[in-house]
């Protein structure tokens, strides 16, 4: 019990993932049947499996074992003469060792340049730490500097520099200046400058600023600052401000303020409001980016200090400012979708705020509708995020939105409405950024030992065969079931829109990340419910549709192992037709934290086959 508690814990004060030291991940190949059968000989409420082992599909097994169990775990091994093949001797190293290696990077993407504290690097880590609530910070510097789109900038060194994006860039040659992406940045021209890229860039105008791209860049309009591409720029309005490409700009409000496409833009260094938009959709605007993972929400109050922001300026679409300020995460997104179709003639996206977590997160999911459509139509629910440490369930569950709002896709507002809950369990989900990178519960504290060894593992909560197979009655086991059946929020969320449209829905579909199935009930035993035959005929066409390669089988058949307390089993046994568990196809070197670069054939992958699926019922 004791190593279970120093496993379990809510960590206080110890480093991210600090929890991991020594753990070893043991390769698991099954080479028998009877080594299937005898999977429970390697089973305990310690040893976490990222990935099942599976003979039939000729899977291997990936097992994280911590020191208390190493000669343990390779008796086992020997005793079902699996050979002993050690792939990670320290996970902690390992998991340190991706995240050190993460190229923090600016993308092209507008969505990216105005959110850039939400992505993480290319195999997906988080940001260890909230960069002290950086976000929703305007102007933080109050400076005279001219700054490009100053919002999100803070001086975070306190060198009164003027930073692009500074936040996780840090002085790495030690001149005291301040760096965009310094590395392998040198000071090449020794003018003691602060160069981005700085081979071949001079100081040309023999100011002594600090110039990006500065070749070609000239002080033209002889007031002294600083420009970036100034050529062909000029004064226009007679402001002597500093303006980046104000050729075609005009001072449109009479304020005297320098514009840059004065749509949407403010005059950040006199912190007056110029917002002058444009006509445009806001429907066209609500595109999400899928090359990176974002946060839940990093405080409890970040909404309404956005709403705080929003309310103080004058231009009359909130939805417009909320993309401009630096605080976006998942939940603002999901309100952003909301806003963005509230007066479509088109689809109707309700946010049902269900209830809030234990950490007190707001418990939300998405009801999309055609408006003024037919009431009482099937129902297809999408469920994602319920094991939190399966990041890459979150993107394809926000995929399944953007598809199903396309305009030229108008059948699947017809035929359906959609409920989609794109984050079942936020307070876990939030804790494998911050804390435990391979965390699987909530944080709930229900249990007598609750604040000893917190948490519950929501996709072994519900009322179905509850807290037998491949479930702990141990509240510090990573499987632990709760402390009864259907005990959690999260796990009631599920419950009540299986309660409420019990008689409308025609599919429920759990996203998950377990290494490449489409699986159907029963998962708690070895059989099929007796609706297999059309599952099976139904998924045959989702599996033909995907690019990568998906097997299709009997939940239970397709991991090689039981397991009790599923949310498509619960789906299933209250009279839920077709009830799927699509596990993402294994990609990186664990299969566990997916790398960003495979994030967009990914949805798109898992979008193929939930359209098959829903064509062929329309049919």
């Amino acid at each position: 019990m004791l190593f279970l508690f120093l496993t379990s814990v809510v960590p206080l004060v110890v480093a991210k993932n600090e929890l991991y030291m020594g753990h070893k991940v043991y390769n698991v190949k099954l080479t028998s049947q009877q080594q299937q059968e005898n999977l429970n000989l390697l089973k305990a409420d310690i040893i976490d499996y990222w990935i099942k082992p599976n003979f039939k599909y000729d899977f291997t097994g990936l097992a994280m074992v911590p020191p208390s169990h190493f000669s343990w775990f390779e008796e086992r091994l020997d005793e079902l003469e699996i050979d002993k093949e050690i792939v990670i001797e320290d996970v902690y190293e390992y998991l340190t060792a991706k995240e050190s290696s993460v190229t923090k990077k600016v993308s092209s993407n507008a969505f990216k340049n105005e959110y850039p504290n939400e992505t993480d690097g290319s195999d997906g880590e988080g940001d260890e730490n909230d960069r002290n609530e950086e976000n929703n910070v305007t102007g933080e510097d109050e400076i005279d500097g001219n700054e490009t789109e100053e919002t999100n900038f803070t001086d975070e060194d306190e060198n009164g520099g003027n930073e692009t994006e500074e936040t996780n860039f840090i002085d790495e040659d030690g001149d005291g200046g301040d760096e965009i992406e310094e590395t392998n940045v040198t000071d090449e021209d020794r003018d003691d400058g602060d160069e981005t890229e700085e081979t071949d860039v001079t100081d040309e105008d023999g100011d002594g600023g600090d110039e990006t791209e500065e070749t070609n860049a000239t002080d033209e309009d002889g007031d002294g600052g600083v420009e970036t591409e100034e050529t062909n720029v000029t004064d226009e309005d007679g402001d002597d401000g500093d303006e980046t490409e104000e050729t075609n700009v005009t001072d449109e409000d009479g304020d005297g303020g320098d514009e840059t496409e004065e749509t949407n833009v403010t005059d950040e260094d006199d912190r007056t409001e110029e917002i002058d938009v444009t006509e445009e959709s806001e429907e066209d605007d609500i595109t999400f980016d899928f090359d990176g993972y974002y946060r839940y929400n990093t405080v409890s109050t970040l909404l309404q200090n956005c709403n705080i922001l929003i309310s103080n300026l004058t231009h009359s679409n909130g939805v417009t400012i909320l993309t401009r300020y630096p605080c976006f995460q998942i939940l603002n997104y999901i309100y952003k979708i909301r806003d963005a179709y509230e007066d479509s003639q088109t689809a109707s996206i309700k946010v049902v705020e269900f209830a809030s977590t234990d950490l007190n997160r707001p418990l939300v999911y998405l009801k999309l509708s055609r408006t003024g459509g037919e009431e009482n139509k099937p129902i297809i629910v999408i469920e994602g995020g319920i094991n939190p440490r399966q990041w890459i369930t979150i993107p394809s569950a926000f995929k399944i939105v953007e598809e199903v709002l396309e305009s030229n896709q108008a059948r699947y507002l017809d035929n359906f409405d959609w409920i989609v809950v794109p984050v079942v369990n936020p307070d876990g989900y939030e804790y494998t950024h911050t804390d435990l990178r391979l965390w699987e519960k909530n944080l709930s504290t229900k249990s007598n030992l609750g604040f000893i060894c917190p948490g519950v593992n929501i996709n072994r909560n519900f009322n179905i065969d509850w807290s037998r197979a491949d479930s702990s009655s141990s509240a510090c086991s990573h499987l632990y079931a709760g402390t009864g059946a259907n005990s959690e929020i999260e796990t009631q969320l599920i419950q009540s829109i299986v309660d409420t449209y019990r008689d409308r829905i025609s599919m429920y579909i759990s996203l998950q990340n377990g290494g490449g199935y489409i699986s159907y009930p029963w998962q708690y035993e070895f059989a099929a419910s007796g609706t297999f035959r059309q599952n099976h005929l139904l998924a045959m066409g989702m599996v033909a549709a995907m690019q990568d390669e998906y097997h299709l089988d009997i939940a239970s058949v397709a991991y090689g192992d039981r397991a009790s307390g599923t949310s498509s089993d619960y789906a299933r046994i209250n009279d839920v037709l077709y009830a799927f568990n699509i596990d993402i196809v294994r990609r990186g070197t664990d299969g566990v934290i997916v790398p960003e670069n495979e994030i967009v054939d990914i949805v798109e992958d898992v979008w193929r086959a939930v359209a098959v699926a829903a064509d062929n019922l329309i049919n």
